[in-house]
């Protein structure tokens, strides 16, 4: 096998910790000696020990000698465990190859440096742009401290995100929304706004897919904190608080209305919320990773402050228009014509 190929399964294994790393990166790692794996693991949860510990461990003495494939560079600096290149020197390992450098101020390169002082041969870049790709987020949240915004929203072909029968509300198909609790699992927060909370009523929880192993944290945005707290967003049966963010004129009226064993009010500095502020607190409570659900005015809002880095957008095969109903079409195909996404649909009669 070539090195590229130990590289992909390294980033299958890191996959694995999606659900529970946060705000850690994905990290797999592969041991291999005379073209046989040895060892292996993955970073499992933040504040356990690093995928390269795990895979060291499972090798055990074979790791003397041997080759540590890993798809972001060992850390060197004591954090809530210890060093991953000062374990992989110990193990006696020969030869390094990894897929990217640690974007983290506080690695950035040094645990490189301590590999190859330690004489220990490393390869780097390989499969560099899959693993950026998975660690997206990571990487924008360690060199901003801010979230990285996911917007998710579902709409018919006409372009409506709503349905004025409250019965036929759901645009898209059943496989649609099991994808979507799946990226709710892998995201650490769900926001969305007032008007949001008001019409839809939301849970914002993961309740579709094979296993639900965690569920996001809740943000509503409501500057006058003026929602009522009978919404399934404040109901003391769902897990965790949900948090409230308004401006700060308005917290006492907030800290009143709502229940506290329910709640979380987060306030924000002015009259008003602002995107900026928004972002800085939620990553300042180590929030990573955020899914916008929100309407139209809140994704046009944060998609206008360029505050948006990844988008998501389910086409279903209805037509809404200012109907009462919503009017099924025929299968849809796609293709592409220049820059445009070209649909065509048969109407069924």
């Amino acid at each position: 096998m070539s090195d590229h190929d130990y590289m992909r399964q390294c980033l299958e294994l890191a996959r694995q910790g999606r659900y529970s790393t946060h705000p850690n990166p994905m990290v797999g790692c592969i041991i291999v000696k005379d073209n046989v794996i040895v060892g292996q693991g993955f970073h499992e949860r933040a504040g356990e020990p690093h995928a390269e510990i795990n895979a060291l461990k499972m090798a055990g003495t074979q790791a003397q000698g041997a080759t540590l494939y890993v798809n972001l560079e060992p850390c060197c600096h004591q954090g809530r465990t210890p060093p991953c290149a000062d374990a992989i020197i110990k193990a006696g390992i020969a030869k390094v190859v990894l897929a990217m450098q640690d974007p983290n101020p506080l690695v950035a390169g040094g645990g490189i440096t301590k590999l190859r002082s330690a004489h220990i041969e490393v390869i780097e870049d390989i499969l560099k742009k899959e693993a950026q790709t998975l660690n997206r987020a990571f990487c924008h949240y360690i060199t901003t401290k801010t979230p990285f915004i996911i917007a998710k929203w579902a709409m018919s072909l006409d372009g409506k995100m709503a349905v004025l029968n409250q019965k036929e509300r759901q645009l898209s198909s059943q496989t649609s929304q099991e994808e979507v609790h799946e990226l709710r699992q892998c995201t650490q927060a769900i926001l969305i706004g007032s008007g949001t909370a008001r019409i839809d009523n939301p849970s914002l929880t993961v309740r579709l897919g094979k296993t639900i192993i965690r569920q996001p944290q809740r943000i509503v945005l409501n500057t006058k904190a003026d929602l009522d707290p009978q919404l399934k967003l404040f109901n003391g049966e769902l897990p965790e608080k949900t948090w409230l963010i308004c401006a700060k004129k308005f917290e006492t009226a907030a800290k009143e209305r709502f229940n506290a064993d329910t709640t979380e009010i987060i306030t924000l500095p002015g009259d008003t919320i602002t995107i900026p502020s928004l972002l800085k607190e939620v990553g300042a409570r180590g929030i990573m990773s955020v899914l916008l659900e929100g309407g139209p005015t809140l994704l046009q809002e944060f998609i206008s402050a360029r505050a948006v880095q990844e988008i998501i957008c389910y086409i279903a095969p209805w037509f809404v228009g200012t109907l009462p109903n919503k009017i099924a079409l025929g299968a849809l195909s796609t293709s592409n014509v220049g820059t445009d996404i070209k649909i065509k649909t048969i109407m069924e009669h």
